[in-house]
């Protein structure tokens, strides 16, 4: 857990609420939620620099940054070109960034990622027991990975012999948007319309605006592991789980802390939790469906 013990002080404070309708769709983000890809991110950024720029300086990735750092760089960033572009002014603070090859970085980052970081990619605990408590509820469920391309995430499900329990239709990812652009980068709240997911809210709520949210969906329940998976349930006006996982950075998961506690003391009464990590929401989810079940006659 390393420095975010202290984050744990407020989690059973803002954990799972004691009574929630079963949502009628689930938003899961797929890296870092469902599969951690961290390692894989780094050795293909890792390979990357000493395919492009080590031969040039003669020194290797890890003596700029921590794998940690590069992660960060990746996750943060809109797409791995401005990922890359960042690192580069880090690297050569007093030098103009090449946009040959900030553009040579990202097609090999892409190329050895697709073809050797997919075996670094690992499922989070608990991963196939929510999709299969899903599943047999009959809960719709969309799996956000937006800077991937859909049929690369649909392998490793695949891999991990879980495709039979998502959608491929259900993959928002870089090339699955029916108007071929690409699924818009969270939190913009754009992809919830374009992606014709109004389709699963109840008319009651999807027709009201509430709290700044875009639809106003709170049977919809987003699931994430950052702050941009908060804003994104936040911004369609969605209920909204955190899922922590042992965060080391203390400041991120202070923000996100407070970002859930915002949104769970609005005046709209969403819900917004946390947990800290997939199988405790795994068992919330069994005990709602299981409740429901136990009041229809």
């Amino acid at each position: 857990m390393g420095s975010s013990i202290g984050l744990y002080e407020h989690v059973y404070l803002l954990g799972v609420p004691t009574m929630m309708a079963t949502p009628r769709l689930f938003i899961i983000n797929f890296e870092n939620t469902l599969f951690d890809t961290n390692e894989a991110i780094w050795r293909s950024a890792d390979r990357t620099f000493k395919t492009i720029y080590s031969p040039r300086v003669n020194i290797g990735l890890d003596k700029v940054f921590t794998p940690r750092e590069v992660v960060n760089y990746v996750r943060s960033s809109d797409n791995i070109k401005s990922a890359f572009t960042a690192m580069l002014q880090k690297i050569s603070p007093n030098k103009p960034v090449n946009a040959f090859m900030v553009n040579a970085w990202a097609v090999t980052y892409k190329q050895l990622y697709m073809a050797d970081g997919i075996q670094y990619i690992k499922p989070l605990w608990c991963v196939y027991e929510l999709l299969k408590t899903l599943k047999e509820a009959k809960i719709p469920t969309v799996i956000f990975a937006n800077k991937l391309p859909k049929v690369f995430v649909m392998d490793i499900f695949k891999r991990n012999k879980m495709d039979h329990l998502i959608d491929e239709f259900m993959i928002m990812a870089e090339t699955g948007i029916r108007s071929g652009g690409g699924v818009p980068p969270k939190p913009d709240a754009g992809s919830y319309k374009e992606y014709g997911l109004e389709m699963f809210s109840s008319s009651s709520s999807s027709s009201t605006q509430r709290g700044g949210g875009y639809y106003g969906t709170d049977d919809v329940l987003v699931v994430g592991d950052s702050e941009d998976d908060i804003r994104y349930g936040k911004a369609i006006g969605a209920s909204i789980c955190w899922v922590s996982n042992g965060y080391e950075d203390r400041e991120q998961a202070e923000r996100c802390t407070s970002l859930v506690r915002a949104v769970r003391r609005d005046k709209w009464g969403r819900d917004a939790f946390i947990v800290r990590h997939l199988a405790e929401l795994n068992t919330f989810i069994e005990r709602i469906v299981n409740d429901k079940a136990k009041n229809v006659w």
